[in-house]
């Protein structure tokens, strides 16, 4: 997650020398990708992520989300040998991390409008993860658009014709929540 804030701020810190305008950043990711999205767009003020520690705004305008994990304190989530793994330490042991890492804990009322796409079948990141975000987005007041997909699992976009479908709907996010003027 550092190396996108280090991106984002590499970005804003830059945008005059490379004619970017950084009102219009979005950050897109899949399974692991999407849960480093989600982490980066959600906690954009927290100061415990703050890279460099000067007054840059890690803010952007926009998350897409494919089948990322969101809360690594589910029971699923604890007993799944892949997390155990990435932490190096059971839940028991470390809970505080389990949680420092889930994205649903940063969550506000100012976070980025967000696209979720999850496939139903996925037997890596449950359809329930993100249910859960979705529905508690909506509690929040952030934006959001979930596009639930039947007979998808993990991984689903690398099938040609799902990737359009997430294309298609990417454009259509992007247009509405961050115009091209």
């Amino acid at each position: 997650m550092h190396e996108i804030k280090e991106a984002i701020h590499w970005l804003k810190q830059n945008s005059d020398n490379y004619f970017i305008d950084t009102s219009k950043i979005a950050l897109i990711g899949g399974s692991t990708g999407g849960l480093l999205a989600m982490m980066a767009g959600y906690s954009a003020d927290s100061k415990e992520f703050n890279v460099y520690g000067d007054s840059i705004s890690y803010r952007v305008q926009a998350v897409v989300d494919l089948y990322g994990l969101v809360d690594f304190t589910t029971p699923f989530a604890r007993e799944h040998s892949i997390v155990k793994r990435m932490f190096g330490k059971p839940y028991d042991e470390i809970p505080m991390i389990y949680k420092k890492y889930s994205p649903l804990g940063y969550v506000s009322m100012d976070d980025p409008p967000t696209l979720v796409f999850q496939g139903i079948i996925d037997d890596l990141v449950p359809v329930t993860q993100s249910d859960t975000l979705v529905e508690y987005l909506k509690q929040t007041g952030v934006p959001v658009e979930y596009h639930r997909l039947k007979g998808w699992p993990h991984a689903m976009d690398i099938e040609v014709n799902v990737n359009r479908y997430c294309q298609f709907y990417m454009n259509r996010f992007f247009e509405k929540y961050i115009p091209q003027n």
